[in-house]
């Protein structure tokens, strides 16, 4: 299990270096995990549906990771990769736009739009996430922009890319990892850092001034978010920038999630929790008011470094999904990434994909393709609290109501649907079957939808 800094070479980009982002620094398990406290279980707790908090979902995204508009060859080719996304049921996609590929002689004119990429942003019907991403290597003080000069000309060729991809309606970053690609020779800042010290937080934030405002006087309708930074487990570097102001008119933060390799903590409870300390940490900043939160990295690789069962990826991804969505301020997630970049099985780096190197479905595959059809049709959607341990969700479509229920800790808890009548029931990636109420659904790590019919019923959580 690593937990030390480990270092990163100079010429790694963002789809190398983010998967080994978690490991970074080192994560914060002993005696300070953000878990919530397990309340002591009953033989039975019975959820009264009329008693859970739904709300009105809106635009909400299932999305993956890309990169058709990388310079290294990672096998991401137009035509499969779009039938893959098309596959997928996710309804985004991020990529980058970088500033020395979109301009290589940095003049202001250029407008220079990887081959890859513009072929995906003119074909793709899934909305894209685009960062505005990299340094200039022919700037000077641009590798990365830390001055005044450099910061002005990082804003203008921000505002250029934003003028030739507008007309595909994306959600914007501003930079990607700034407390790690800020100084590839070194680890990523789990704190604000130095003022010396390019990844500070402060460096960032007067990038995104600079930038921001000259992307929203331009184009008032671009939907930008700011953050995006490498793993940051107390937040400390990401509330650094916001309470510098780095906020300002932004659309929301953008935030990673990775905790593969700390056994103790990992999976998707943690990232929930952690999701939550930042949003009680941001409002402070924001007069006391949620700010939209996505989630623009998270998942788990099924390399050998870290190694993470098959099932528990598959579970896990599914949790995921389906919490993030029934917390209001989160706007959507995506997960890292549609296919693996390598075809090199035991490496972490290459395999967080849900498809293998060569778009073959992993097992994990199932589990994102099938929780992202059910969201994409949710309309209204609620979080219970916990009752033995078990996490139910109440969702409802344009037909019925659904419950959707798992068990972190795996055996050992069944459901009960309290009223008479027969009920479908689809456990992800498995079987669907019609149980009789009354009748126990036994249940798992692995999240299984109950469909309710018209209206909620009451649900009884019992120890086997």
């Amino acid at each position: 299990m690593l937990q030390g800094k480990i270092s990163v070479p100079v010429n790694m980009t963002r789809l190398t270096a983010l998967s080994a982002a978690f490991m970074l620094t080192a994560c914060p398990c002993g005696g300070t995990s953000s878990l919530e406290a397990r309340p002591v279980e009953e033989a039975s707790v019975t959820i009264d549906p009329a008693s859970v908090t739904m709300f009105e979902r809106g635009e909400y995204f299932v999305g993956v990771g890309t990169h058709f508009g990388s310079g290294r060859n990672l096998g991401y080719d137009p035509v499969p990769g779009l039938k893959a996304l098309n596959e997928s049921n996710m309804n985004s996609y991020r990529e980058d736009i970088y500033w020395q590929a979109f301009s290589p002689t940095g003049s202001t004119s250029e407008a220079k739009m990887h081959s890859k990429l513009a072929t995906v942003l003119n074909s793709a019907r899934q909305r894209p996430v685009l960062i505005l991403n990299g340094g200039h290597r022919r700037i000077k003080d641009a590798h990365p922009p830390t001055s005044d000069a450099a910061r002005a000309a990082f804003a203008d060729f921000a505002v250029r890319a934003v003028g030739a991809t507008i007309d595909k309606s994306p959600i914007y970053e501003i930079w990607n990892e700034w407390n790690r690609t800020a100084d590839m020779n070194s680890g990523a800042f789990d704190d604000e850092g130095q003022e010396h010290d390019p990844r500070f937080s402060g460096q960032y934030a007067k990038l995104v001034q600079a930038t921001l405002p000259a992307i929203k006087s331009a184009y008032p309708q671009a939907k930008v978010l700011i953050g995006g930074a490498a793993t940051d487990w107390k937040w400390n570097w990401l509330l650094g920038v916001v309470k510098r102001g780095g906020i300002g008119k932004a659309d929301g933060l953008s935030v990673h999630l990775y905790n593969q390799c700390f056994k103790k903590i990992r999976g998707t409870d943690e990232m929930i929790s952690r999701l939550r300390a930042l949003q009680r940490g941001v409002r402070g900043y924001n007069g006391n008011k949620d700010v939209p939160i996505y989630v623009t990295e998270w998942g788990w690789s099924t390399g050998k470094t870290c190694s993470v069962p098959n099932d528990f990826v598959a579970a896990n991804t599914s949790q995921f999904m389906f919490a993030a969505a029934a917390i209001p301020w989160i706007r959507g997630t995506w997960q890292y990434e549609l296919k693996d970049e390598g075809p090199d099985q035991a490496k972490l780096i290459e395999n967080f994909g849900i498809l293998d190197f060569n778009y073959a479905d992993k097992p994990v595959a199932c589990a994102a393709k099938e929780s992202a059809a059910i969201l994409r049709t949710v309309r209204s959607i609620g979080a219970a609290p916990r009752a033995n341990g078990v996490q139910v969700i109440f969702a409802r479509n344009a037909k019925e109501t659904l419950a959707i229920a798992w068990n972190p800790a795996g055996i050992g808890k069944s459901l009960v649907v309290e009223a008479s009548g027969q009920y479908a029931i689809e456990p992800v990636c498995r079987t669907a079957r019609t149980v009789k109420g009354g009748q126990p659904i036994a249940l798992s790590a692995s999240p299984v939808v109950v469909h309710l019919g018209s209206t909620a019923k009451k649900i009884s959580i019992r120890k086997q």
